[in-house]
């Protein structure tokens, strides 16, 4: 996937056709694949076509409900720079842990090329109540340190507010930074106290 959304690898005709067991979706692909041909026709033969599949992720992160909720406008600059979203599990004699890592292209926005946020599970029923195991179930989520370059952290916003002297009544302008809504808050998870539910 990653060789495909930048373009290192061209498909093949063969390798895009899409292979469907069920009626309906075959009408579909044959209407799109009508379609994708008129389009192909009526472009430009001078225009240059893009290189690889340019937004890829953003794309993603919009049209998926859960992750969209997430997004925010000032969040979309900075998700044009994403190449890649890999997930690492731990080994076979470790903790249970999985690692999502988003790899992004060098921006103006941090100096880190890898985010990464590490979820830590819990795989083994519990000796007092062995009957309500489930299955593997997440436990603690550890995130990582952006290195923000400066004024271009999205996760806080700055709010200037005036102060009144109560003795005085001088009044003062001062700043402060509070935490704004972000996607990427998602690298700096709640902390939660093991006896509480996550």
């Amino acid at each position: 996937r990653r060789n495909i959304v930048s373009g290192e690898v061209e498909p093949t005709y063969e390798e895009c056709e899409w292979q469907s067991d069920h009626d309906d979706e075959a009408a579909l692909a044959e209407d799109l694949k009508k379609k994708a041909a008129i389009e192909e026709k009526t472009e430009d033969a001078n225009e240059e076509k893009p290189k690889g599949i340019p937004e890829f992720w953003l794309t993603i992160f919009r049209s998926v409900d859960m992750l969209s909720d997430m997004l925010q406008e000032h969040d979309e600059p900075i998700l044009k720079h994403l190449q890649d979203i890999k997930v690492i599990f731990s080994g076979p004699d470790q903790p249970m842990t999985f690692t999502l890592e988003f790899h992004f292209d060098p921006n103006k926005y941090f100096t880190n090329t890898v985010l990464t946020k590490v979820y830590k599970m819990k795989s083994e029923p519990d000796a007092e109540d062995p009957f309500s195991f489930e299955g593997p179930e997440i436990i603690d989520c550890e995130g990582c340190e952006i290195d923000w370059l400066k004024g271009k952290d999205v996760t806080v916003k700055t709010i200037k507010k005036k102060q009144k002297h109560k003795g005085r009544g001088t009044a003062r302008v001062i700043t402060k930074q509070v935490p704004n809504d972000s996607f990427f808050n998602f690298f700096n998870p709640i902390k939660v106290s093991p006896d509480k539910e996550l």
